[in-house]
C-alpha cells in the first residue's frame, strides 16, 4: 500500500575542468520487474534538473502502471539527498503553484 521513490541526480566528473555533462534517469522496482526503466536525458539539463526528472519519471510510472490500473497506494515517500528537490517538494511547491 506504500511506495518509496528514491531519487538521485549526478554529473560525471562534476566540478572538474574535464567534466562532460550527462544525465540519466532510472527507476528500479525490483529484480526483473517490468516497471524498471532507464533513459539518458537530452539535452543535458542544468545541475538540479536530473533529480527532478527522476522524480517526474517515477511519478509518471506510478500513475501509468499502478493508479490507472486500479491499484491502491495509500502513501508515497520520496527519498533524496538533494536539498533542492526536498525543499522544492516540501516548501517551494506552494509558491510555484501560485505563480504558475
Amino acid at each position: 500500500d506504500s511506495i518509496i521513490l528514491a531519487v538521485d541526480g549526478a554529473c560525471r566528473n562534476n566540478g572538474r575542468k574535464d567534466a562532460k555533462p550527462t544525465a540519466a534517469v532510472s527507476v528500479y522496482i525490483g529484480p526483473s520487474s517490468p516497471y524498471n526503466t532507464a533513459r539518458v536525458i537530452f539535452p543535458t539539463p542544468p545541475r538540479n534538473r536530473p533529480g527532478i526528472l527522476g522524480l517526474e519519471t517515477a511519478h509518471q510510472m506510478l500513475v501509468d502502471r499502478f493508479l490507472e490500473k486500479g491499484r491502491e497506494v495509500k502513501q508515497v515517500v520520496i527519498k533524496s539527498d538533494s536539498e533542492y528537490l526536498v525543499k522544492g517538494m516540501t516548501e517551494w511547491i506552494f509558491t510555484w503553484n501560485e505563480n504558475g
